[in-house]
């Protein structure tokens, strides 16, 4: 199945599967029962439930797929892969905190009354437990005590501040599980801890407040049988699987990393050989086609006005009114591209002769622009003529560049495909055959540019 289909389809998802996720140690990276299964072993009335709050965009058979794809790879990165990659950045949320988040979100949507449950706090550290937690919450004074000597960074903890924070017990969940104001603070994004080093009292007590009621809701479902501990050991782990599938999918190189950089693909794409750069460049040479010449017909005009009047007119009544200016890519590119601009009395404009000519080669072939204004603040009017294309030379760095990233990629998607099948899954759907699609794309219009000339020809003659 295609991977970006599943990304989609799994944001929808993901409430449900993170809401799930409790259950009596949420850093736990696996259970005993995730670690014998094989198949997400879900009861049909819960699969049903989790279907049903999809959005309808994919099939059942669909969605009964994607959820094994994704336990099945997540046993394998915790299993078999030498390093892990449940963790997130020093800039994001802790990833323990987003399956919280999610939790109790998804949680009031499944059980409304859930919304007006109280939170059941302890009397004493003593009788505090998950269904009754100890909370202690702070106030400004102490929070501005608590918060000197900050660090430098302005979202990262100083030493004493680590040190004071850590000390200071915000919650109690019963059996000396304690959590303090130092974890609250670490699992923020960048932004959160921004504002809770500000004494931001009431951010502070909200995030405290919410932690105790998560505990609350997830015990309050079990003791009242509306969850069975082995269902939420199992929605525990589709979570989990959930949000590791993501980073997977940039992990083999078949999804792309959040800031663009993909490290496997990078080290793919240094692997590759100057005969395999050759193959590949006869073997798609319409990947290496480059613009080799656009030309079109400009018209200038001193106001946006008289630009949107004369679009309206055809062709012969725009000529009438002002011959236009041809513009060549194998012109000069350096020069300045004089125009007759209607602002006055036919005053010759100067137009930046590199920004025209990108501006000609970047329109579709034979069209009219809407009315663009170039930097001189004139506007302009262009009618584009066909384009032609030649390649990039097979020696050229240019042609290296494309070839070494194609051909990482179509590595990445061969070892995707033999990961799958090593864990009992379906051959992914690659979109489309990229090279023949691309190629054939380019050729179709190359074909139809030569046959609009042809007929321009014939109708001449």
């Amino acid at each position: 199945m295609n991977p970006g289909r599943y990304a989609i389809a799994l944001l929808s998802l993901l409430p449900l599967w993170a809401t799930m996720a409790a259950g009596p140690d949420m850093n736990a990276d696996t259970t005993a029962l995730t670690a014998q299964a094989d198949t997400p072993g879900l009861s049909q009335g819960l699969a049903d439930s989790l279907f049903r709050l999809g959005d309808g965009s994919i099939s059942r058979e669909a969605f009964d797929a994607m959820l094994l794809e994704q336990w099945r790879l997540a046993r394998y990165h915790d299993r078999d892969m030498p390093e892990s990659l449940w963790q997130q950045g020093r800039a994001g949320y802790d990833m323990d905190y987003l399956l919280r988040a999610n939790l109790s979100h998804t949680l009031e949507q499944l059980f409304p009354q859930l919304r007006q449950l109280p939170v059941k706090e302890a009397a004493s550290r003593v009788q505090a437990s998950r269904d009754s937690p100890w909370v202690a919450m702070p106030d400004m004074a102490e929070l501005q005590a608590l918060l000197k000597a900050p660090n430098p960074l302005g979202y990262e903890l100083s030493g004493v501040q680590q040190q004071a924070l850590g000390e200071r017990i915000a919650i109690e969940l019963g059996e000396s599980e304690q959590i303090s104001l130092a974890k609250i603070f670490t699992e923020q994004s960048v932004q959160g801890r921004q504002k809770l080093l500000q004494a931001d009292t009431d951010y502070w007590q909200q995030l405290i407040a919410r932690r105790a009621m998560q505990e609350r809701q997830t015990q309050w479902l079990l003791a009242n049988g509306m969850l069975s501990g082995a269902e939420l050991d199992i929605l525990r782990y589709l979570t989990r699987a959930r949000l590791l599938y993501p980073k997977l999918l940039a992990h083999f190189g078949v999804g792309a990393e959040q800031h663009g950089d993909n490290p496997a693909l990078q080290a793919l794409a240094a692997e590759v050989t100057g005969d395999e750069i050759r193959a590949f460049y006869r073997q798609y040479p319409q990947r290496f086609q480059r613009l080799k010449q656009a030309e079109a017909e400009v018209w200038c005009y001193g106001a946006q006005s008289e630009a949107e009047q004369a679009r309206r007119k055809n062709a012969a009544e725009r000529n009438r009114d002002q011959d236009p200016t041809r513009v060549r890519l194998a012109d000069d590119a350096t020069r300045l591209v004089e125009l007759p601009c209607r602002k006055g009395n036919d005053i010759k404009a100067g137009v930046d002769g590199t920004w025209l000519r990108s501006l000609a080669a970047a329109l579709p072939a034979r069209s009219l622009s809407q009315p663009v204004r170039s930097p001189e603040g004139l506007w302009l009017l262009l009618q584009t003529g066909d384009k032609t294309y030649d390649l990039y030379p097979e020696d050229s760095e240019t042609t290296a560049f494309i070839a070494r990233n194609a051909l990482a990629a179509d590595k990445a998607w061969q070892k995707w495909q033999a990961l799958r099948k090593q864990l009992g899954l379906p051959p992914a759907q690659r979109a489309a055959d990229v090279h023949d699609a691309q190629a054939q794309a380019n050729a179709n219009a190359n074909a139809n540019a030569n046959a609009n000339a042809n007929a321009k020809a014939k109708a001449k003659g």
